[in-house]
């Protein structure tokens, strides 16, 4: 039996979380905010972490396609 299914599984599994995690962390940004935090360093510290999400998700998918 081929890996190919289950690798497409798992390549979507991740995909899928990508909005997931951004939402969580609106979320949780929204609650700094409604805190006092300033917007813009909210949006900044949220727009960080989104990228190094997306950065990890694409080489975790890069390398096990390779």
């Amino acid at each position: 039996m081929s890996d190919l299914p289950r690798k497409a599984m798992t390549r979507t599994a991740k995909l899928a979380a990508l909005p997931l995690g951004f939402a969580g962390r609106a979320t949780i940004g929204l609650g700094k905010r409604i805190g006092g935090r300033p917007a813009d360093v909210v949006a900044s510290e949220l727009q960080q972490q989104t990228a190094e999400q997306l950065f990890k998700v694409l080489g975790e998918l890069k390398d096990s396609h390779a």
